[in-house]
């Protein structure tokens, strides 16, 4: 693969000056990201907890994998380039970030993007897997700009996702679990089961690879998971068929209007597929949140799920309130 050998700071347009990121930015990113999350996905933003995690994970160098951009001391732009571990069938490169909408339209989106995407070939081409890569960016439905400058950079519209809500004021159907199941929550003991499981259940879904352990543990301990929100289904050996995980981050009340979480995934295993073990875990969650004083749940699902998870969630009460597309740039 073709990649720069070296890769320099952005250097347009006039009057904008770029640097590297430091592990002691992490307030900077946050402030970029709630100027963008206003108008790209004003329920929520980036926390930074979030960002912190990001910037430690061992397969992160900072100064290298993220800029931002300053129009005279105001941060206006921040991008960052993820190529998390747990290689398997794609290398995955993501790019986030993006421009605070008072200043879009003025190239900036355009010159961080080709950073971005510069430094996404050079971690593939550094690669000595000989799988596809992949460098992928989102956009919503409420900031169409960003849609059309990832497709005018290569990156094509390849998978669509819907936000949905479940109004936890609503009756929530009985859902019991299929003989030989009983439920648990997800404490630390069970990380391990529960990770291995995870991946397994994974392995059909579009553009997923699996976690490794510092993955999952970083994801597992923030603050905002909630292990009384969240559940196993164990069969009698022990065995996880499958789990609910919620999450929930206070601090986008008042953003999303709304005193609720957000459940990260249903996973089931294989073998207990289509005998209502999605319903009872999602039921489960919804019964727990209600009784933690939540008003509504939220999540989102692959439109194009292979196990038909959004007419599941439709099916219990959930609604679409916003959509997203993730774009690709492919690399054989």
């Amino acid at each position: 693969m073709q990649a720069p050998a070296e890769l320099r700071l952005p250097s347009a347009p006039g009057g904008i000056r770029w640097r590297a990121a430091t592990l002691d930015d992490v307030d900077l990113a946050v402030r970029v990201y709630e100027a963008i999350a206003a108008v790209d996905h004003p329920e929520w933003a980036e926390s930074a907890e979030e960002v912190a995690e990001e910037f430690r994970h061992s397969w992160v160098d900072v100064t290298r994998d993220a800029v931002f951009a300053f129009d005279g001391d105001e941060p206006v732009a921040f991008g960052h380039v993820y190529a998390p571990d747990g290689v398997d069938a794609i290398y995955r490169v993501f790019a986030f970030g993006g421009v605070v909408p008072a200043r879009r339209g003025r190239g900036i989106g355009r010159a961080l993007l080709d950073w971005q995407i510069a430094r996404g070939r050079q971690i593939l081409a550094a690669s000595e897997r000989r799988i596809p890569g992949w460098i992928l960016a989102s956009s919503t439905d409420t900031a169409p700009e960003t849609a059309r400058l990832l497709e005018r950079s290569g990156m094509r519209p390849a998978r669509w996702f819907q936000q949905m809500r479940r109004e936890l004021a609503e009756p929530i159907p009985d859902t019991p679990l299929p003989a030989g199941l009983r439920l648990e929550h997800l404490d630390e003991a069970r990380w391990e089961a529960a990770r291995i499981a995870k991946n397994d259940a994974f392995r059909d879904h579009w553009g997923t690879q699996p976690m490794t352990e510092e993955q999952w543990t970083g994801f597992m301990r923030q603050d905002a998971m909630r292990e009384e929100l969240s559940f196993l289904a164990v069969d009698d050996s022990g065995a996880i068929a499958g789990m609910a995980i919620t999450f929930v981050h206070p601090e986008d009340f008042a953003r999303q209007g709304y005193i609720g979480g957000y459940i990260q995934f249903v996973s089931v295993g294989r073998p207990w597929r289509g005998r209502g073990v999605a319903k009872a875990l999602l039921g489960a969650a919804l019964h727990a949140s209600r009784a933690a004083g939540h008003e509504a749940v939220a999540l989102d699902v692959d439109a194009e799920s292979p196990t038909g998870a959004d007419r599941l969630y439709t099916a219990m009460g959930f609604r679409t309130v916003a959509r997203s597309v993730q774009h690709v740039l492919e690399f054989a």
